[in-house]
Parts: structure tokens; sequence; C-alpha cells
């Protein structure tokens, strides 16, 4: 028998309630058939689970909440099932095994999105035929690319039904983004993925210096030895040419002309390294550089020539566009005139190794990606003349300390500032209209933000993992504090959130555990879903007259709030809403509220008192589970529906009297109350549900009125203490382990 397992009968189906081991590599027993709520609630350390041929359906809630990411190994093509459900939770790995249990196939998607959602409602339902329906949703899109990669290597590792076409896809990927990746990788030291980098060919050689000397300045000496062992391998790459200055040659230009008469320069066809750009060629002007067409993409005027180290670009030319120095990793200086008006989207993109770049006055608008990926760019001195700040304008230059924005300035895009994490401060001016989504996400090393008067919009996640942001202040102006605004911010101790706001979006300040109280603007009427969520210092919140609606998981894991109150204007209330706030003690409902929803005080461990408003109809599901300092509470007449679980686990609770109201007594609804020692059960009650007050241990007696004619499954299993159960009338019907190990029971 394995004792890792609580497996119990639950209506013909062998249901496992609560596993028990601590083993970090879980196997199901076969002929388990459904996994019930909170079965592996917090088992944080498993990495894998084994789903046995035989399951059905998950049949609880929160079965897997904080377990983390683990990998789920479920048997290929073992026939139909009931588990498409399984998406609603699941986001990992999944081991496919063969009848042996030997794993076959690893797939690592986004399975909380669709399509790969849709896939693993197939594949638990048995309905896919091949794993290329898996491979055919691979694309070389704009995904996060360190899990593209992940998949990939995953598929060839194992390439169970995989095609030689789709494992030529995933070679070709790797190869292509492994430049983008590997900074990444080196500094978490994620050897195993560098390793299969390597052996899948994804390490270009132009590029191993570059790793060579990451790895060595960050004392990766373990990934040093790889590298040197790979570059050894591969060979050296070949020598740079000679740098010195040659005078411009028209010959070394392919042009296009313009419909004035002017000329695009589209592709360099010379050999020298240090370049100089013509404003002329043969007599006619210069007006434009510009990338050529290779496929569906522009590329470098330099694709074809990697060697350019340094270029001038000569007086007169007005434009440079889109992409044209794209990927140009060798260039380490460009020179560019004040005849300059207009740098296009992704024109320096990748050039990594540029370590002088003056923008001229008179730029106006410098396109998306200007910057993005200069891992060597300190500090830069913008245009006066700038009106935005495009998007990914900065992206990724970790080594950028300080930039002044110029006043003239009125966007932000988004992600412009996105991984500057040498970042100390910035000044937003007065005059900016928009900071964009992502504007400023992982500025680790940010401590202090004043956002002006003019902002009047703030896209989701602008400050997410700002680690070091301190303080923040938001003058009078936006109407929103978005999706994920100040996720992260763990540092984050006082922010003045102006009147005006009128809603405080979904995970705005979630993991902000620093943060010890936060005074709300009367004009707020929505706190969405999970927006102070593992906000773990806050002691206190001030909800005005005027919130309408507070979403689920609005409060979970709030760890030190002690006390709340609910104003009268509340209409809705989300489920989980202050689970796992372990130090509350007390929280005050005006009348209006119409139900306590589920989970909404699961795991307050120190709530000692509750009283339940008159307006109130519904206790939900899971309400008050796991309250163990809960001692008593009063459930009043206008209650029609306690919910499942609804007091499972409140140790502390000694007496309970359930009105006539309540025609069900519902499944596990006082199971391990073990102080519980008196229940008043008045007329009107007609079910006990199962393991309704199963393991109640200091229950003394109880009596059942007549209008009750079901008692069910193991209702009062393990109520060793009872002695007594009085009846007025015959039952109907009395499940099986009713009254099971209750040892000193002598009269019923």
């Amino acid at each position: 028998m394995n004792t890792d397992f609580v497996i119990e009968d639950d209506k013909g189906e062998q249901v496992v309630k609560k596993y028990t081991g601590n083993s970090d590599n879980v196997i199901i027993p076969e002929g388990v058939t459904g996994i019930g709520s909170y079965a592996f609630s917090g088992c944080s350390n498993i990495k894998h689970i084994t789903f046995p041929k035989g399951l059905k359906k998950i049949v609880g809630i929160d079965v897997f909440s904080h377990c983390g990411n683990f990998e789920l190994g479920i048997y290929y093509h073992h026939g139909k099932s009931e588990l498409p459900e399984i998406v609603d939770f699941f986001n990992g790995t999944i081991a496919l095994l063969d009848e042996n249990r030997k794993v076959i196939a690893r797939l690592f998607g986004h399975f909380d999105k669709e399509p790969y959602k849709e896939f693993l409602r197939k594949l638990m339902s048995g309905n896919i035929d091949n794993l290329s329906e898996f491979d055919e949703l691979f694309s070389d899109n704009n995904e996060i690319v360190i899990h593209k990669t992940k998949t990939a290597l995953m598929r060839l590792e194992n390439p169970f039904e995989l095609s030689e076409s789709y494992r030529k896809k995933y070679v070709n990927y790797l190869k292509k983004h492994a430049h983008i990746i590997m900074s990444f990788l080196i500094q978490r030291g994620d050897i195993p993925l560098i390793n299969d980098l390597a052996n899948a060919g994804g390490l270009l050689p132009e590029f191993l210096d570059d790793y060579i000397e990451q790895a060595n300045q960050e004392s990766k000496t373990e990934i040093l030895a790889i590298l040197m062992d790979y570059k050894h391998k591969v060979g050296e790459p070949e020598p740079s040419k000679s740098l010195e200055l040659v005078e411009p040659n028209p010959r070394d230009w392919i042009s296009i002309e313009n419909d004035d008469g002017t000329l695009t320069l589209i592709k360099y066809i010379g050999s020298s390294t240090n370049i100089i750009i013509p404003a002329t060629i043969n007599g006619k002007r210069v007006k434009r550089i510009e990338g050529w067409q290779m496929g569906s993409t522009i590329v470098s005027v330099f694709f074809h020539h990697r060697e350019s180290k340094s270029v001038i670009i000569e007086d007169g030319i007005e434009e440079i566009a889109e992409r044209a120095f794209v990927k140009s990793y060798g260039l380490s200086s460009i020179k560019i005139p004040e005849s300059v008006k207009m740098i296009g989207k992704d024109a320096f993109l990748g050039c990594r190794n540029l370590t002088r770049f003056d923008i001229p006055e008179g730029v106006m608008d410098l396109g998306d990606h200007t910057f993005e990926g200069w891992t060597d760019l300190e500090t830069i001195v913008l245009p006066e003349s700038l009106k935005e700040i495009s998007d990914k304008f900065f992206y990724g230059c970790s080594s950028l300390t300080s930039v002044e924005i110029p006043e003239g300035v009125q966007k932000i895009g988004s992600d412009a500032f996105s991984g500057c994490r040498s970042l100390v401060s910035i000044n937003i001016p007065e005059g900016v209209k928009k900071i964009g989504r992502k504007a400023f996400s992982g500025c680790s090393r940010l401590t202090t933000v004043n956002i002006p008067s003019s902002v009047s919009v703030i896209g989701e996640r602008a400050f997410e993992n700002c680690s070091s942001l301190v303080s923040v202040e938001i003058l009078k102006g936006i109407k929103e504090i978005p999706y994920e605004m100040f996720a992260g911010c763990t540092s984050l101790n006082s922010i003045v959130i102006p009147e005006g706001v009128n809603e405080i979006g979904y995970y705005a300040f979630r993991g902000c555990s620093s943060l010890p109280s936060l005074v709300i603007p009367k004009a707020l009427r929505t706190i969405r879903s999970a927006a102070f969520m593992n906000c773990s210092n806050l002691t206190s919140v001030d909800i005005p007259e005027s919130v309408t609606e507070i979403g689920d998981k609005a409060f979970r894991y709030c760890e030190n709030l002690v006390s709340v109150d609910i104003p009268k204007s509340v209409e809705g209330i989300g489920n989980l809403v202050f689970e796992g706030c372990s130090s509350l003690e007390s929280v005050r409902f005006s009348e209006g509220i119409r139900k306590i929803s589920d989970g909404m005080f699961l795991g307050c461990s120190n709530l000692n008192s509750f009283t339940i408003p008159s307006s109130m109809t519904e206790i939900g599901i899971a309400a008050f589970a796991n309250c163990s300092s809960l001692e008593s509470i009063t459930i009043p007449n206008c209650i029609k529906k306690i919910g499942y679980a609804c007091f499972k686990g409140c140790t502390g609770l000694n007496s309970i009297e359930i009105p006539g109201s309540v025609e069900l007594i519902p499944d596990s609804a006082f199971e391990n109350c073990t102080s519980l020692t008196s229940i008043e059960m008045q007329k009107g009650v007609e079910k006990i549900g199962n393991s309704a007050f199963y393991r109640c241990s200091s229950l003394l007696s109880i009596y059942i009125p007549r209008s009750v004619d079901e008692i069910g499954e193991a209702a009062f299993m393990g109520c060793k203490n009872l002695t007594t159960v009085e009846k007025s009338v015959r039952l109907g019907k009395i499940g099986e382990s009713a009254f099971f190990d209750c040892p000193n029971l002598w009269n019923i």
C-alpha cells in the first residue's frame, strides 16, 4: 500500500484527497481515477508528476496550487480521457511516456495560451495522431526567444515522431537566435542549455570570443571551459582586415533612383573596413541610406561585408531608413551629420559594439529599437528636437546609467528602457503625455520616479520588476493604475496615488513586499484581481466608500494585513480575496454583500471572529477553510447555502449552530474541525454530505432533527469521542462508513 497518498472512494471513483510524501518525483498509483481539491497544494519541491493511465478528471479546486512549474508525465496514446480541464492550471513541460514508463518525448510550450492550450486539450483527450501537430505550432515570431529555444532543444533531444523538415526548422532557429540568448544563459549559469546549444550547432563562431569574454568576466569557469573547447573544435575566425581610411568610391555602392531624382543607397559591395558613405554619386545627390530586400526581410547595407568597423556619413544625406545598419556586429563607430533628420526603425538594431554615437540636433524622429541591445552604451545626449522615445529605444542597454529626456518629448514608447538594469534615476519632464507598456520594466537599479501631471496614459507593466524602486509620486492626470504596473517592485515602500484614479488594475502591485500601507483615492471604483497579491508587508488598507468591486485574489498572501473594513458600496467581491492573510484578525462587512465568495478567508490562520451581515445568503466553497483561530461563528437564518469545505480545517472552532434555512450541509463542510464539541442543527436541514464532520475528534454528541433524511458517506468518520447520536425519526439513508472509526459511540 502506498502510504504517500490519502485515497478515498468518492461515488465509485478512487480519488486522491491528499499527497503526504516528500519526493520530487511523484507517480500517482494506477487505479486512481480522480484528484481532489488541494491534493498537492503547497508541494513546492515536486519536479515531476506522472498521471496514471486511468485518470479521468480533476474533481476539485486548486489541486496543484503553489507547486511551481513541474513536469507532467502522461502515457502517450493511452486512449480517451476526461482531462482537457487540466489546461486551466498547467503551464510547464509535458513528458510523454511509453508503456514501460520511459520518456519518449518532452514538449515545452505556452500551454496556458492558445494554440498550445488547444493542443493540450487534444493530447489529454487522446486525439493526437502525430507530434507533428505540436511541431507545426512552432514559428519564428516575436515570442520569448528563451522559451522557444527550450521548445526546440527538447524536441531535438527526444526526436520521437519528429520529421526531417521540422528537425531542420528547430536547428535553424537555434542557429539564428543563439547570439540573443547566450548572454542571458551565461549570466544565470545555465550549463545544460549551453551544452545543448553547442551540440545542436547553435553557437556561431563569429560570436564565440564575446561569449568567452563574458564567461571569464563573470567567473563562470565551467562555461568558459565548454566554450574554449567548442572554439577549438570549430577553429579560429578569419583575422580582421586593415582599418585604414579610404576615399569613397561610387563603384562600391548599389543605389536606386528616387522619384525626385535623388539616390537611395541599398548595398555596399566594396572591401574597406573604414567606410565613407558619399553624399553624391555621379553628380546625383544621395538622400537616403536603406538596407536591401532579401526574401521577406530587409538586411543591412553591410550584410555581405561584416568586417565594417568605422563609418562616416557625408553631410547632405537626410535619412537613415529602417534596418539600414541592422546587425552590423563589427561596427564600432559611426559619425552622423547635421543634415540627417530621420533615423528609422531598427536602423542600428544589434550594433552592440558601437561605442560612440552622436545624434545631431534637428532629428525629430528616431525609429523603434534604435539602441536595442547596445550593452556597452553608458550615457547618451538626446537632441532637444526629439519628440518621442520610441518603442524599445534603449531596450536591453544594460550598461546605461543615465539619460536626460528632452523637454519636447511627448511619448515614451513600449519597452523604451526595458532591461536597462544600470539606470539609477530618470526625470520624466512635464509635457510627456504617454508612457508605454513595459517602458521601464526590469530597470532593477532605478530608485525613484516622479510622473508629471501631463501624463494621462500609462501602459501595462510600465515599472514591473524595478526591484530597487523605493518611492513613486504620480501627479494628477491618470485614471487607472494598469495591469502589473508595479508588479515585482520589492523595495517600494511609498507611493502617492492621485485623486482621480478610478481603477487599480490586475496585479498592479503584486509582490510589492516592502509596501507597508496605502492611501487609496476617494474616487476609486474598482480593485481588480490580484491587485495587491503578495504585498507581504502591507498592514493596513483603507477602502473608500466609492469602491464597488474587489476582484479575485485582490489581497491574497498579504501576510501582515491585520484588519479590513469593507464599505457598503461594495457590490461584488471575487474569490480567494484574502487567502493566506495569516495575520488577519478582523474583517467588517457592511450590509449589502450577498455572498462570502469561494476561498475568501482560506488559510487566514489568525482570524478569530467574524460577523455575517443579514444581507448575505451564501457562504462559498472553502470560504473559511484552515482558519485555525476561528473559535465560533454564528450562521444566521438569512444564509440559504454553504459551500463545499467551507469550514474545513478550522481546528479552533468549538461550536456551531446550523439554521433550518440551510437544507444541505455539504461535503467536507466541517472536516478536521478537531476542537468542535457541539453542533446545533435546526429543523429544516435535509442532508448531511459526505465527510461533513470527518475527523471532528472532540465531538461528543449530536442531535439530528427529523427533517434530515440522508447522511452521506464518512459523514462522522473518525469522530473518536462521539458517544451519542440522537435523532427524532428513522433516517431514510445512511451512507457507507458514516460512523466508521467512532470507537466510543454506543447509542444511536
